[in-house]
Order: structure tokens, then sequence, then C-alpha cells
């Protein structure tokens, strides 16, 4: 007679009820185990890693440009050196300031061309008692040498997302899954399935059953959880049975954190 199967060793989780370490074999991470302070079932899972901590980002301090001195500009203009023409200050600078006063004159006028075509929009959008308000509005600050600019916005209203319910969450056939042969898990689970058919992400997805013995009478319970299901995804979900004379497993109720 084959000795009965002993655990590689002993892991521990987070009760997902209380949040206390419970202790459960190896081979039953995935199912399902009962909480020795609250006295639950909670879901068995791989301990989780310490995270490492990121490196502390690196401060790059900039290199201060040095002003080099702008060499001091002579009242006096330069001497003509043979063989070439000197340029007069007086002559460059009047240039530049003509080339300023061209430039000015040019986005004044367009500013202007730009106002009136506003203007003459707003009024073929409005009503002649509209169109009389809006010029008195708009002599007013004319008068003080204020001028006026005109703000187009465009009001929309706020994009709503897709509305969920529990609907959206069917729950495929429910069978009872025993152990084989004399290794391995023998823990006896509620299988079943269970597909998002929304077009958004459920979180907090809990499935609860009832157990029925072979009269039909209900004689135990059990359920499973997830944390996130994606839109489309199928769910194989799995509820450990803790007495053996459950003989099949119905659906209790769907619940979701939100």
């Amino acid at each position: 007679m084959s000795a009965p199967y002993q655990p590689k060793k002993y892991l521990r989780c987070a009760c997902v009820h209380c949040g206390a370490n419970v202790e459960f074999p190896d081979y039953a991470v995935g199912g399902m185990a009962l909480c020795s302070s609250c006295g639950k079932s909670t879901v068995t899972s791989m301990p989780k890693e310490p995270e490492k901590a990121a490196p502390s980002p690196q401060v790059v301090t900039p290199t201060p440009v040095s002003t080099v001195p702008k060499a001091p500009i002579s009242a006096a203009p330069p001497q003509a050196k043979s063989g070439k023409k000197s340029f007069n200050p007086a002559l460059i600078l009047l240039v530049a300031v003509a080339l300023a006063g061209a430039v000015f004159y040019l986005a004044r006028a367009r500013n202007s061309n730009a106002t009136k075509a506003n203007e003459s929009a707003s009024r073929e959008s409005k009503g002649p008692a509209q169109e009389g308000n809006a010029r008195t509005n708009a002599q007013a600050p004319a008068r003080s040498g204020a001028s006026v600019q005109t703000n187009r916005m465009a009001t929309t209203e706020p994009a709503r997302g897709p509305a969920k319910s529990l609907e959206q969450l069917k729950v495929g056939e429910i069978k009872i899954q025993r152990p084989k042969g004399t290794k391995g898990s023998r823990l006896i689970y509620a299988v079943g399935t269970l597909t998002n058919t929304s077009t958004i992400e459920r979180l907090g997805i809990r499935v609860d059953l009832d157990l029925v013995n072979a009269g039909g009478a209900k004689i135990d319970a059990t359920s499973d959880y997830k944390d996130t299901l994606a839109p489309n995804e199928v769910w194989t979900f799995r509820g450990v049975i803790h007495d053996p004379l459950a003989m099949s497993s119905k659906l209790a109720k769907i619940s979701e954190d939100n």
C-alpha cells in the first residue's frame, strides 16, 4: 500500500476577508482554503515577491552659460580703408526703423481685416434685433479706445461610457470535479465558466455556488473570486467543496465590486 502524498512545502497567503495569513499545501494553489481567523473560505495564491525599489532619479544640474560682454559701439564712424566703401550707421538705423514700421502696418491691417470678417459672419448668423444689440455693445468699448476680441467656444456634452450590468456576465455549465488517482490534489471542486460579454473591463467578480446532495437538498456553499475580467474573456472558476456528499452545484448569485 503506497504512502499518502505529502506536500513538498506549505505556503501562506493573505485572507481576502480579514487579511490574516492562511497556511495551505503547495498543491492547493489556486483553490480555496478556510481562514483560521474569520472562518471563511478564501482564494489561495502564490506569495508575491517583494517589489524592487525604483532607482532614484538623477538630478542634472544645468551648466551656467557664460556671458560674453559686447564690445562698445564707437560714436565715431569708422574710417574708410583704401579701396573699400564705408557704411553710415545713421543710414542703417533709418532702414531698420522703416522696415519695423512696414511690419507693424501690415500686422495692423491683417488684424483689421480679420475683425471685419468676424463681424460680417456674426451679422449673418444673428437676426436684426440681435445685430442691433451687438453693434451697440461693440461701439461702447470702441469709444474708450479698448479693443474688442470675439472668442468662440464650442460646448460639447461629456462622453458617457457604455452601461454595464450583471446580466452581461454569462455562466456556463457547472460540474463537480473529483480527484483521479492517488497522486496530486485530493480536493473536490465545483468548476464552471463565466464570460464577460460586455465591451468594458469588469473588476472584482465573485461567483457564489450552492452545493446539493443526492436528495436535492442544499448542504454547503462555495465561491470563487477574480480581480479583473477583460471584455469577451472566459473565466474558468473553481470553488473548493469540503463536504464529499455534494453531488451537484448550482449558481447562487454573481456580485461585482463596482
